[in-house]
């Protein structure tokens, strides 16, 4: 789809596609970039992305996976679809508020960055999260009980395949 895209608008002098980078020149790649552009299908947790932030470059991504629990809007522009039509419009967006000066300096994009994902701030939410795992569950009744109360017609079907399993 990109090279499509380079093609069809004669972009062969201004855009470059690079591939596969080895990991010791992703900082030195990624510094000399103004946007970066995430054209993934699937993502959990983009950690390019998180790369690309920390280097100061706004992005822009297909809102797909954990990416938009993940970053907040003031760093990812996430196309309404995993389209060439709706990226471009995102690249353009992200080009026309660089262009005002209304995106946050690269350097203070690294310091966010930073804050956000310290090794001491992954681990405390990583605890919190087997925290929650640990703790013991409501019985599956209870569990039924309060599904009913909210969608009564789920709820319905959640008994009538309880019923049916058990």
């Amino acid at each position: 789809m990109l090279e499509e895209l380079r093609e069809q608008h004669r972009l062969h002098e201004r855009i470059t596609l690079l591939g596969e980078v080895n990991q010791s020149k992703v900082r030195d790649v990624l510094v000399k970039g103004h946007v970066f552009l995430n054209t993934s299908l699937t993502e959990a947790f983009c950690m390019a992305i998180v790369e690309a932030v920390s280097c100061g470059l706004p992005v822009v991504s297909t809102a797909v996976g954990g990416i938009c629990e993940v970053f907040p809007a003031d760093f990812v522009y996430l196309a309404p679809e995993p389209t060439a039509e709706a990226l471009t419009r995102g690249i353009m967006e992200t080009i026309e508020r660089i262009d005002k000066g209304d995106v946050m300096s690269g350097w203070e994009m690294h310091k966010r960055v930073k804050e956000m994902y310290s090794w001491v701030d992954v681990t405390r939410r990583t605890e919190q999260v087997y925290k929650e795992c640990l703790k013991p569950k409501k019985p599956l009744e209870s569990r039924l009980e309060l599904q009913w109360k909210r969608a009564p017609v789920a709820g319905v079907l959640f008994y009538i395949c309880y019923a049916i399993s058990y």
